[in-house]
C-alpha cells in the first residue's frame, strides 16, 4: 500500500463508537456493585466515582442519584465513616425525590436507616425502615422489601424484641430465597444466628454462623456482618458452650448446603 493509499484509508476509517455517559456510569455502577458484594469496597468505591464524575458532567441525573447512593454503603463499609454515608445518602434522596423516583428515594431512605442502625439510633433507624418498607410494598419491588425487612429486624433485635425481629428476619430469607439473592441470604443467616444467641440458643447461634460462613466461602461475598457487630455475638454464643459442644455445632453449620441451612434458620428451636 503506497504512502496516498495508507492516508485515503485512514481517512475513510469509521470513528471508533462512542459510550452514550449514562450507558458507560451504568456500567460502572454494575462492575461496582459485583465488587460491592464480592467486599472488595476499594473496587466498588472507585468504580462509583468514575460514574459519579461522568455523571456530574455530562448527566443524566439519575446517574448522581445512584452514584450517590452507591457511595454510601462504600462509606459504611469500608471506611467505616457514617458521617459520609449519612451525606451520601441524603443527597441520593434528595436527587430522588426530584426526580419523583419513589423507588430510589425509599432506598436512600433505607440507606438513612442502615447508617441509623450502624450508630445505635435505633428509634430513628426503625422508624425511617418502616417508612421505606411502606412505600416498597406498596410499589411491589420484592427485591427492595427484602432488604428493608431484613433491615428492619436487624434493627429491632437491637432494641431487645427479639421474637418480633425473627419473624420479619425469616420473612426477608425467605423472599430472598426466592429471588435467589445469595448476599441477601447470607446476611439473614447471620442475623438470625444473633437473634439466637440472644434468645438463649447458643448451639443454633454457632451453627448458623458456621453455616453462613461456609457459604460465603462457597459463593464470596455477602454484606460487612463485622460492622454490624453481628459475628460479636456469635462469638459470645460459642463461649456460652463447652467447646466440643461448639465445635460440633460450628461443624454441623459448615456441612450444610444453602437449603439446609435455610431451613434450619426458619426452623423455630
Amino acid at each position: 500500500m503506497t504512502s496516498r493509499s495508507r492516508a485515503w484509508a485512514k481517512s475513510n476509517e469509521a470513528p471508533a463508537p462512542q459510550l452514550d455517559a449514562a450507558a458507560h456510569a451504568d456500567g460502572l455502577n454494575a462492575l461496582g456493585s459485583v465488587a460491592y458484594w464480592q467486599r472488595d469496597y476499594q473496587s466498588a468505591r472507585q468504580r462509583f466515582e468514575e460514574a459519579l464524575a461522568i455523571c456530574t458532567r455530562a448527566g443524566p441525573a439519575n446517574g448522581i442519584a445512584q452514584a450517590h447512593y452507591n457511595l454510601g454503603f462504600t462509606a459504611i463499609f469500608l471506611a467505616g465513616d457514617n458521617a459520609a454515608a449519612r451525606e451520601y445518602f441524603g443527597r441520593a434522596l434528595a436527587e430522588y425525590d426530584k426526580l419523583g423516583d419513589h423507588l430510589g428515594a425509599s432506598n436512600a431512605l433505607a440507606g438513612l436507616a442502615l447508617v441509623d442502625r450502624a450508630t445505635g439510633d435505633y428509634e430513628q433507624g426503625g422508624q425511617r425502615a418502616e417508612q421505606s418498607l411502606t412505600q416498597q410494598r406498596l410499589l411491589g419491588d420484592e427485591f427492595a422489601v427484602a432488604n428493608t425487612l431484613g433491615l428492619l429486624g436487624s434493627i429491632i433485635s437491637r432494641t431487645g424484641a427479639v421474637a418480633q425481629a425473627e419473624t420479619l428476619l425469616r420473612e426477608a430469607l425467605t423472599l430472598h430465597e426466592r429471588a435467589g439473592n445469595i448476599s441477601g441470604i447470607l446476611w439473614m443467616l447471620h442475623e438470625l444466628a444473633a437473634t439466637a444467641a440472644a434468645r438463649g440458643q447458643p448451639e443454633k447461634a454457632v451453627m448458623l454462623s458456621g453455616a453462613a460462613r461456609s457459604l460465603e466461602g462457597e459463593f464470596g461475598g455477602g454484606i460487612g456482618v463485622d460492622v454490624l457487630q453481628l459475628t460479636q455475638l456469635a462469638h459470645t454464643a460459642w463461649e456460652q458452650l463447652q467447646p466440643a459442644q461448639a465445635q460440633r455445632a460450628w461443624k454441623g453449620g459448615q456441612d450444610m448446603d444453602r437449603q439446609q441451612a435455610i431451613k434450619a434458620a426458619l426452623a423455630d428451636g
